[in-house]
């Protein structure tokens, strides 16, 4: 059994990082680490533009503007307060060489809580938001079960994170004319992972080992947004939101240790083995445009993004391959949304669709990590390989609204995705559905 791109490497994915230096394997074992984190693509949360699957950017009229685009919040109506909630269920199978195993989780998470306040001025009427928003589930739960004759045995991986990224964010928007309006957004990013990894093996007789490692860290990060709607009839409008590059740095600190036994039944085992770190990253900019056709009783939307993922940077370098430069192992990317809302005439009923196509930025993903011997020496070596799309990362979306009194409003939506990739030994897929509610009250 042949296996390529090896990589030499500490267990936790903290340690990698720390472990080699910046123009080795802790390039891809990096990214490998942004796509874990979910930083790679946020998301967007709220009941009502998730039923419309994020097609949301030329709308944005109450205080989820201020994730989809802050110039929105400028014609929202006075001053407003909003709050949601996620749950999140994924099924996870991985596929090594024939060996398949599945887990399965579910989540629940707080969505968002923000608020818009109007300001009159002379001149014009200003409007002030400030969020907390959920834009990316960290939680991951995942076992690869492996039979590997060249090893003498048979190798697990199993690895459990938990965590959310949240963006704080404080906008401004006001409308420059009757047509046109402007906004801008100050981003903070926060998420506090933690995760565990074991990598074990059992062997002839009754060798085995077990490496385990767990890591609590922390990410913080900041980015700039700044957007426009304009408003070109009372049916056709447009949004174009800019976002900066966003700068992070990630903070960690964990223990491993690592055990076995020798097939004559003699074992060791090692003390746990502290350690702590920090790396920088530099995400790319991001463009997102946006139309709707707006009548009385129906809006019709689409959204298109795009951002250059090859422009990450890991402590100021440009991430690439490692056994050759010129391959890059993130890609840019075009995502697309599109969603459609109906209100039942005479009611204050709403319902919603929508569909998502989002691709995935990195190339490749990490078959498996065993350990190695030599003497009274081991190491950990991880198998990575670049990836073929299956079927690219797509969701659809539904759900409905109602407001009470043009003062309460609540919101619900649906939506069910899947994707699956593969390399020559290893196939992954998941498949992921959330259910969104959220309420606004506005006065």
């Amino acid at each position: 059994m042949m296996h390529t791109r090896k990589m030499l490497t500490a267990a936790s994915l903290f340690l990698l990082l720390l472990a080699l230096p910046a123009a080795s394997g802790a390039q891809t074992m990096g990214v490998l680490m942004l796509e874990r984190l979910s930083t790679l693509d946020t998301w967007g949360t709220g009941g009502r533009p998730y039923a419309m699957g994020g097609a949301y950017t030329s709308i944005s009229d109450d205080a989820l503007g201020l994730i989809y685009n802050p110039a929105g919040i400028a014609r929202s109506r006075g001053r407003e307060i909003s709050f949601g909630m996620h749950q999140l269920w994924q099924d996870i199978d991985e596929n090594y060489d024939g060996n398949l195993t599945g887990t399965q989780g579910s989540y629940t998470a707080f969505g968002h809580i923000a608020a818009i306040f109007p300001y009159e001025t002379y001149t014009t009427d200003l409007k002030f938001g400030f969020g907390v928003f959920r834009v990316g589930s960290s939680n991951l739960e995942y076992v690869k079960d492996a039979s590997r004759p060249d090893l003498g045995g048979a190798v697990r991986n199993v690895f459990l994170q938990t965590g959310n990224i949240y963006h704080y964010k404080f906008a401004v928007a006001g409308n420059i004319s009757k047509s046109i309006a402007v906004g801008g957004t100050f981003v903070i990013w926060d998420e506090s992972p933690n995760f565990t990894e074991e990598i074990s093996y059992s062997g002839p007789g009754d060798s085995s080992y077990v490496f385990i490692d767990n890591v609590t860290a922390d990410l913080d990060g900041v980015s700039f947004e700044f957007g426009v709607i304009a408003r070109f009839s009372t049916l056709f409008h447009a949004g174009l939101v800019f976002s900066t590059p966003a700068w992070i740095t990630y903070q960690g600190s964990g223990s491993e240790y690592y055990d076995g036994t020798y097939q004559d039944g003699s074992g060791w085992t090692t003390e746990p083995y502290p350690f702590h770190g920090e790396e920088k990253f530099t995400l790319p900019m991001n463009f997102r445009f946006g139309t709707s056709l707006q009548a009385e009783n129906l809006i019709v939307a689409l959204d298109v993004s795009y951002a250059d993922y090859r422009q990450t940077e890991y402590d100021g370098t440009r991430i690439y391959y490692e056994n050759d430069p010129t391959i890059d192992i993130l890609r840019q990317i075009w995502s697309y949304r599109a969603g459609a809302e109906l209100t039942i005439p005479w009611t204050a009923l709403s319902l919603r669709a929508g569909y998502m196509y989002l691709p995935l930025p990195f190339k490749g993903m990490d078959e498996l990590i065993y350990i190695e011997e030599e003497g009274n020496e081991f190491w950990l070596t991880t198998e990575w390989e670049f990836a073929t799309a299956q079927e690219e990362r797509h969701y659809y979306t539904a759900g409905i609204g109602y407001v009470f009194d043009d003062i309460l409003a609540f919101d619900i939506a649906v939506s069910r995705g899947s994707f699956e990739r593969s390399t020559f030994w290893l196939t992954e897929k998941k498949v992921c559905t959330e259910f969104i509610a959220s309420a606004a009250y506005r006065f």
